[in-house]
């Protein structure tokens, strides 16, 4: 596995100037030696159109503008248009992240208020997990887990709010339908206006025995504005959901591995040692190494 301090220190030799730049960016929080580094990079770059085409295919525009910013450096919008480019990515993808988070609230007290009991899975509770704050987190989701038996009556009501079925489509036959629900985890919707995607879940993964316990089953609050909380995932099975999420994809884009290193950078080590030890219960504990965060 890739150890991102080598990276960052230099001594990994795979590591353009261009992509250390963005890697050393998107790593949270950044403490003193990161700062310099980054600077030392972003001095470095010669292809800024190629920071911008990596910053857009890992999805981390809001993490690598706040890098920049924090280090000190020009506005994200001077200079080249690439960077340019990056800086309305970065924008883009904060407005997007509010009407999520404004979107998601509407929805649980949509599902809740008719007796669906609903948990929060990834896009603004996970903003809240890794970084505590919005604006720097790319979120395309928003997704729900109801009961299975709750799913036609949530999906009724996410089509009464104009949200289009995408997967599959809403002239699907029962024989497709009853086929997804057997062996898939969601169903997918998208909003015609806004953009937004649902995915109304039963399960958390494809593979019911990717991730499985009782404590998947509990719920606790998390606070995403001002007195209004929403029902997710205790904070541990959250992160091992984080974990097996970003293990499901190969961990194909940085955004998720910049969720991880926020995460388990705010734990102590007897933080890490007891996750690390719930992990290896599940026989999950491959999934990750605390020394290459």
């Amino acid at each position: 596995m890739l150890n991102l301090d080598a990276l960052l220190d230099g001594d990994a030799q795979i590591a353009t100037p261009e992509f250390a730049l963005v890697v050393a960016a998107t790593r949270w929080p950044h403490d003193p030696r990161r700062v310099a580094r980054i600077r030392e990079l972003a001095a470095r770059v010669t292809d800024w159109p190629r920071v911008a085409a990596i910053v857009e295919r890992h999805r981390v525009a809001g993490l690598f503008a706040a890098g920049l910013n924090h280090a000190g450096l020009p506005d994200i919008d001077a200079g080249t248009d690439a960077r340019a480019a990056i800086g309305a990515l970065a924008r883009d993808s904060a407005v997007q992240e509010l009407q999520s988070v404004f979107e998601t609230l509407h929805l649980v007290r949509m599902l809740e208020g008719a007796g669906i009991p609903v948990r929060v899975l990834k896009g603004a509770t996970a903003a809240m997990l890794a970084f505590g704050r919005y604006g720097v987190r790319y979120s395309m989701d928003i997704d729900l887990i109801v009961a299975k038996d709750q799913v036609a009556r949530a999906a009724s009501l996410l089509d009464a709010r104009g949200y289009v079925w995408i997967a599959p489509a809403a002239d699907a036959s029962a024989a497709t339908m009853r086929a997804r629900m057997a062996r898939y985890k969601d169903l997918a919707f998208e909003h015609p206006d806004s953009g937004l995607m649902v995915e109304l879940h039963w399960r958390l993964f494809q593979n019911p025995y990717l991730l499985r316990g009782d404590d998947l089953d509990a719920r606790e609050p998390m606070q995403l504005v001002p007195g209004a909380s929403v029902a997710v995932l205790p904070r541990a099975p959250a992160i091992l959901y984080l974990f097996a999420h970003g293990t499901e994809h190969g961990w194909a884009r940085l955004k998720w591995l910049a969720d991880i290193g926020a995460i388990l950078a705010a734990e102590t080590p007897a933080d890490l040692d007891q996750f690390y030890a719930r992990a290896q219960k599940r026989g999950r504990h491959d999934w990750w190494r605390r020394d290459s965060f």
